[in-house]
């Protein structure tokens, strides 16, 4: 079993890929599976005859002790687990998302590497930042984004602090060009970016976001973060 404590600082961890939850301290979180097939139109390959899981998520994780907390601010605290491997030549991701609401949200790699890829809905900016275990980045309400498992064999866990507004994820804009305007694919030099023919412009991809505030920085766990001074938080909450 892979233990998560060191970084989410919760009695987590993951056995053959699923999240084992101690119940006598921490909240049953709600639990939901995205797969190849249900979702394949995200993706640059839509052909493939074989389904597999692609990640889980856990929303609403929290100490016992600690939900009436995130229940009086409005927030939540996820983890994301996304499988090795890949679908076609893409390394599996999530299916990306907006956000409803004018939301912003913030992430931490609680294990292994994340690639996030982020672009507005107009196609005029993209990024592409790596985040190493324990590393956080912040996603501003206006931008779409997609978390990459750039690892061949390595299971990614993340987590995120957001906003417990219901519905709060809009995926019709990614599921209607199938994915991002560029496809991260997997050749035999590690990566490359492709165009996703879908689209008709394609934003020049910057490797460093030009906002982020001072609780994305370092690798303080977010949890621990938000028990100690839960009004730094705030500005994530439903405007």
């Amino acid at each position: 079993m892979i233990d998560l404590k060191k970084i989410s600082t919760l009695p987590l961890k993951l056995k053959r890929n699923r999240l084992v939850v101690n119940g006598r301290l921490v909240s049953q979180p709600s639990f939901e599976k995205k797969d190849y097939q249900t979702y394949k139109n995200f993706f640059q390959n839509q052909s493939l005859e074989k389904n597999r899981d692609l990640y889980y998520i856990y929303r609403n994780l929290a100490l016992l002790k600690d939900i009436p907390l995130f229940q009086k601010f409005g927030l939540r605290y996820d983890l994301t687990v996304i499988l090795a491997g890949k679908i076609g030549q893409e390394p599996i991701r999530t299916i990306g998302h907006f956000h409803k609401k004018n939301l912003a949200e913030i992430y931490q790699v609680i294990y292994g590497e994340a690639l996030f890829y982020l672009q507005d809905k107009k196609n005029q900016k993209a990024y592409l930042i790596r985040k190493k275990e324990g590393e956080k980045i912040f996603i501003p309400a206006n931008l779409g984004h997609i978390t990459i498992n750039p690892q061949k064999r390595k299971v990614l866990v993340i987590a995120n602090i957001f906003s417990n507004f219901p519905s709060a994820a809009d995926y019709s804009f990614f599921e209607k060009n199938h994915g991002p305007a560029w496809y991260l694919l997997i050749n035999k030099n590690g990566f490359k970016l492709e165009k996703n023919p879908a689209y008709k412009n394609f934003p020049q991809v910057f490797k460093k976001l030009p906002f982020q505030p001072s609780i994305a920085s370092g690798k303080k766990p977010i949890y621990q973060e938000f028990i100690k001074n839960p009004k730094k938080f705030l500005f994530l909450r439903k405007k």
